[in-house]
């Protein structure tokens, strides 16, 4: 990783654990932090929620997000943050990347999951990036060990 300054972590979460995860890494990095929210929230109740995101999934629907346009262009790095849903970020976050264009940062990803792992999902995320970016590896961020961990690994925190 290069020596970079500008950090920005952008993140989905329904049940507050993606939160928690971004609001540590921000935190830890110094960075600015944007949440990402559907323009229709999705259903409190976990099988309707599921039923609703299996169905966007399935039929490759793309909710809207209910977030500006958001300006990536300050930033070197930017974090991005989903629960895994079919071991794979959320139709939200393919929302966000087919909206945004990335132009020289260095995109992580971050994933909350208690079955899946970060590099279930980075082929995904490969395929749906715009624009002139360097993909790392990423992390599944369980626990705040898991992010000192990473974080210190790549050389943003010591």
């Amino acid at each position: 990783m290069t020596d970079k300054t500008d950090v920005l972590v952008v993140y989905f979460s329904m049940t507050g654990n993606t939160k928690r995860a971004a609001e540590e890494i921000a935190l830890k990095v110094k960075g600015d932090i944007v949440r990402l929210t559907p323009k229709v929230p999705y259903p409190d109740d976990y099988s309707k929620l599921s039923e609703v995101a299996k169905q966007q999934l399935d039929q490759h629907q793309l909710p809207e997000l209910a977030n500006d346009h958001i300006d990536l262009s300050p930033y070197n790095v930017v974090f991005i943050g989903y629960p895994a849903w079919w071991a794979q970020p959320s139709m939200l976050l393919h929302t966000f990347f087919k909206q945004e264009h990335f132009d020289g940062q260095e995109v992580i990803p971050f994933m909350t999951s208690v079955s899946s792992k970060v590099e279930e999902s980075l082929p995904v995320v490969e395929k749906l990036l715009q624009g002139d970016v360097e993909l790392l590896d990423g992390i599944t961020a369980n626990s705040n060990d898991q992010i000192d961990s990473f974080l210190k690994e790549e050389g943003l925190i010591r």
